[in-house]
């Protein structure tokens, strides 16, 4: 019960684990850190690990990237941050599966942005994101007032990305910290920038 901090990165940990990990922590008070990056749990295992977002309200750090989830497994998480959970501050949710590579879906993220005022870290990389997703993530992050660090390096953004970044920023007195690293900026958009 006096547990606070478990780091399980690389243990080819799968979905089978997740459940029964996420049942012996439900309810852990001190828990706030929880490190399952490089695994392979898919989307049950993520799905199992999100219910500790509701139980687990010490929780503040979750780190589940690099692993076999994609889409259904990544809608929990936002789905949890976006109604109940009040507490994470930093998430990780790098280089997930995709099966498919539909812009539109992260509609997701910036509704979570939009209802979650306690979330201040999020890594974003290996998304495959592109011009028209920033668009959307940028539009619901305008009013969030808690975010103050986001990673989107390794994706495909562009000098169409870069435009609505640099608009953000212009206007964004509460972002420290933004890596842009490994995409496409090019001269022109690091002009721009």
């Amino acid at each position: 019960k006096n547990i606070k901090l478990l780091n399980l990165k690389g243990n080819q940990i799968g979905d089978s684990g997740c459940e029964n990990l996420s049942k012996a922590l439900k309810g852990k008070p001190k828990l706030w850190y929880l490190n399952m990056n490089t695994n392979i749990f898919g989307n049950l295992g993520l799905m199992s690990i999100n219910e500790l977002l509701f139980k687990n309200t010490a929780l503040t750090y979750l780190n589940v990237g690099s692993n076999r989830y994609d889409w259904d497994g990544i809608v929990s998480i936002t789905s949890a941050l976006k109604t109940t959970n009040k507490t994470l501050k930093v998430l990780n949710i790098d280089d997930p599966e995709y099966k498919i590579q539909d812009q539109d879906f992260f509609t997701h993220f910036g509704k979570m942005f939009l209802s979650n005022k306690c979330l201040q870290k999020l890594s974003l990389r290996l998304h495959k994101i592109r011009w028209e997703a920033v668009k959307i993530i940028l539009y619901y992050l305008e009013n969030n007032t808690s975010l103050t660090v986001l990673d989107l390096s390794g994706n495909q953004i562009d000098f169409q990305g870069i435009f609505y970044l640099s608009y953000y920023l212009s206007k964004n007195n509460i972002l420290k910290s933004l890596n842009l690293s490994h995409n496409k900026l090019y001269d022109s958009g690091c002009k721009l920038l």
